[in-house]
């Protein structure tokens, strides 16, 4: 099996709860994939659950049993992020957008520990090499992974943002966080006589800062992977290149006006 890749350098794409608020929001998704098709881009989608599917199936699972059975609840929390890749694969196709829906044992995601909360520990960099470059595009349920011995486990919350920057470290691409807003704002209480639409937003942010600054925007989990491994990483808004570059050094950009995204917008991009 070769461990060969696409000519042009490909990009992992990671969307949470912030952006995936219900189904519709799919259309945003979309739009972000085609500016990545057009550049030629090929291009790694990684979709955590819906906006409160994790709690629902949390709650679910109680309701039936007093102490849930680890590698079931897995199985159970593992179908929001299945739920979110399905759909979306339905959203690219109704846009005529080719793709391949992968899901953990197609590209041998590995990882180990508790099964509610595994750490991923590797992934076959050349079957995903493969489906990116016969389709260009591919889809990735976030939470999902096998062990070792080929069992369902879930790397728990977050567990988009941790596929993603383990996956770009692996095949050596650019990983992208995409969010409702764009990049990393100064914390309010650092600043005087801020207005709730202009802030000042960090340009780069180094690791070891990103952790206690962007915590409600990055994975503790992926922050410590990236750092370990040296792997730069932007946290971006839906349309934007901009946003902020977490990587080793840390710099405040210019005040600038941070809007509010809407749903209309992103279905105008993609119109």
């Amino acid at each position: 099996m070769t461990d060969r890749l696409p000519t042009s350098r490909p990009v992992v794409l990671s969307f949470n709860a912030s952006i995936l608020t219900h189904e519709a929001e799919m259309q945003t998704v979309v739009a972000e994939v085609r500016r990545f098709v057009l550049l030629g881009r090929p291009t790694l989608v990684v979709v955590g659950g819906l906006w409160g599917s994790c709690k629902r199936l949390g709650d679910s699972a109680a309701k039936v049993s007093a102490r849930p059975d680890e590698p079931a609840l897995a199985r159970l929390l593992n179908t929001g992020e299945q739920a979110s890749a399905a759909l979306l694969s339905l959203a690219l196709s109704d846009n005529g957008i080719d793709h391949a829906l992968a899901d953990a044992r197609s590209i041998r995601f590995v990882a180990q520990g508790p099964a509610t909360a595994a750490e991923p520990i590797a992934v076959d960099a050349g079957a995903l090499a493969g489906l990116l470059d016969r389709r260009r595009v591919v889809v990735l349920a976030g939470g999902e992974a096998i062990d070792p011995r080929g069992q369902s486990v879930s790397l728990g919350r977050d567990g988009a943002d941790l596929a993603a920057i383990f996956i770009a470290a692996q095949i050596d691409a650019d990983a992208r966080l995409v969010r409702d807003t764009d990049g990393v704002p100064e914390p309010s209480d650092t600043r005087s006589g801020a207005s709730t639409t202009r802030e000042r937003v960090y340009r780069s942010l180094a690791w070891d800062l990103a952790g206690s600054v962007a915590g409600g925007q990055v994975s503790t989990r992926a922050l410590r992977y990236a750092s370990r491994v040296g792997l730069p990483f932007r946290v971006v808004a839906p349309g934007s290149d901009i946003g902020t570059l977490i990587s080793g050094t840390t710099e405040l950009d210019q005040l600038r006006v941070m809007p509010a995204r809407t749903f209309s917008d992103a279905v105008s991009a993609v119109a």
